[in-house]
This record gives structure tokens, sequence and C-alpha cells, in this order.
């Protein structure tokens, strides 16, 4: 051992310490030994003190997991500086991850300049792929399609060509109604019909194809299909959160912003605002966290189309609001 050098035993009696409630006084003994080779080894004191106080957190990650943990932060940064849409191609081929929505994500990925696209029946894969900087979407993250269904349609394009409509699709490939529809509210024949309500209306002329492997005749379209008005932007953005959970153009906060009372300022406002200033914000509480508990203080993660802001609730506060909190909105 190295005269001022630790053995492994005294190494972890050192972390032991760190880890246990009230061992002031043990810790001392430790501060004590450090301090005394740190200046055997011309280590100024009030520099050893610093280290030691840096050190001592009294509460310790294991080694090995601190070294992973770090590693990985960095690999992570490093991929969403300079590869920003692949990154987040394979953060969303990975959920779901079980804290931030996708919605959270797709608005992340916008602040670093990558667009997220709605699917489409013609270009998406099964999964998420890069379309230059920009994000599309994967036919499995449509509601009532899936992982089978997505690669049912992929799998059709593939050998008979691109589809012209939502009728077509409908008739080659045996996909559920709830599914063609699902399709059609997530935007993924916007190419092809943008109205909406239209391509609903084509779907439904349609019959699926039969258990058999028999193929449905197309109905004739040329007599009296009627005009119909499309959906709003508002509808279509209930829509899409219905059935991508996640708005690709935009974010819900744009069409409730102008019913709001000038007070409430947007969430990137609030890190240019003093320190005391009174602060009101709306938005989606997206994250819950409860470090201590039901019974303990709660943190909550609020984002609007600008940005986050976290907001500390006491725990009589959050007991009274529980059931707001849930809302897809909250001021």
């Amino acid at each position: 051992m190295d005269v001022d050098g630790l053995t492994a035993a005294q190494a972890d009696d050192v972390r032991r310490a760190f880890s246990k409630p009230n061992s002031e006084s043990l810790i001392a003994e430790h501060c004590k030994r450090f301090m005394d080779g740190a200046m055997r080894q011309g280590v100024p004191e009030e520099t050893a003190r610093k280290i030691f106080n840096k050190v001592n957190g009294h509460y310790m990650f294991p080694e090995s997991h601190s070294h992973a943990f770090a590693i990985t932060a960095y690999q992570a940064a490093w991929l969403k500086r300079y590869h920003p849409t692949e990154f987040f191609v394979a953060l969303m081929n990975n959920q779901p991850m079980g804290f931030y929505p996708m919605e959270t994500l797709k608005q992340d990925a916008r602040r670093f300049g990558v667009p997220f696209l709605n699917p489409c029946v013609n270009r998406s894969d099964v999964k998420c792929v890069p379309m230059g900087k920009s994000v599309l979407l994967g036919l499995r993250f449509v509601r009532d399609v899936g992982d089978a269904g997505a690669a049912a349609v992929v799998r059709e394009r593939e050998r008979g060509g691109a589809y012209i409509g939502a009728g077509d699709l409908a008739r080659r490939v045996g996909l559920k109604p709830q599914a063609i529809e699902s399709l059609v509210m997530a935007g993924a024949f916007d190419a092809l019909t943008p109205n909406r309500r239209q391509a609903l209306w084509e779907a439904g002329l349609h019959t699926r194809p039969r258990g058999n492997g028999q193929v449905a005749l197309p109905a004739s379209m040329d007599a009296g299909v009627p005009r119909l008005a499309d959906f709003t932007d508002a509808e279509k953005m209930a829509a899409e959160y219905a059935v991508l959970g996640i708005y690709p153009s935009g974010h819900l906060m744009q069409f409730v912003r102008p019913t709001l009372h000038p007070i409430v300022r947007p969430c990137a406002d609030v890190e240019r605002m003093r320190d005391g200033e009174y602060a009101v914000v709306a938005g989606w509480p997206v994250a819950r966290q409860h470090p201590k508990g039901r019974d303990g203080t709660i943190f909550v993660t609020i984002e609007d189309e600008t940005g986050d802001a976290q907001a500390i609730l006491r725990p009589h506060v959050y007991a009274r609001y529980r059931r707001e909190l849930g809302s897809q909105v909250v001021v």
C-alpha cells in the first residue's frame, strides 16, 4: 500500500460511510485522513477540502454504474448534436420507453431542426425512417394498424405497386375498417387525397379481400360522389392525437393559445423572467415525478408550443388538484 493511499477495504469503508444516515462523526474521521494525506502530497488545505466536499455527497453511485451512465449520456448527446435525424428516428423506433410521451420527443426534435412527417402509405416503412432531415413516421404507430397491419401494407405495396387511394388499399390489403379509418385520420393518404373526409368515403366503397384470398372487385365511383367539406385544422389535430399520440406538424397549444387570457405566458418566457416574478403558464403536463411517493412534493413538467416549464407542487396542492392534473391541458 502507498503511504498516502487507501486499500480497497478502506475505500469501501469511505463509500459505506457516505451512504449511511447520521454518519457525520465517521465521515469526519475519513475527512481528516484524506486531508492529512493530501497535504503530505503538497495539496493546499483549501483545495483538498473542496475535493473532499465534492466527493462527500452522502449518496454514491457504484463506480461502474456512474461510468456507464456518463459514457451513455456523452454518446447520446454527441449523436443528438451531430446526427439529430438518425438520433430521433432511433429513439422513436424504441418507443415506448416509459417516461416522456412521443409528443414531447417530437417537440424536442423540432427544436433541433428535425420535423416529424405524418405517415404515408406509399413512402413509410413499418418503423420510422429518415426522410432528408425529417423523421417519417412508421405505419406501426397508427392506432389499430400495429406491426402486423403495417407489414401487410408495405408487403402489398412492394408486390403490387403504389396505392392510388384509400379504396385501393382497402381492396388490396385485409385491414379492418377501423385500421383504414385510422390511416386516413393520421394523414397517411394526404398525398393521394388531401380531403380526408373524401378519403373516408372512398374507403367505404370498397370491400376487404375475402379470407379465401379472392380480391374484391372495386365499386364504381363515377356516379353520385358527393362533394364533402374537409375536416378543419383543429379537427385534424384532434384526430391525429387520437390515432398517433402526436400532432406531427404542430402542437395542441397553438389552437388553445388564442382562447387564453393575456396573463398566460409561453413557457419559453419563464427563463427570462425575474426571480420571484409571478408566472402563469398553460400546457400539457407531460411528466409527473414523485421522488418521495404520492405524499411528497410533486414535480410537474408543463409543455407548450415554445418549450417546457417546471412546476413544484406541495402535497396539499397536488391532493386538491389531482383530477385537474390528469387533463390534457392545465393552467
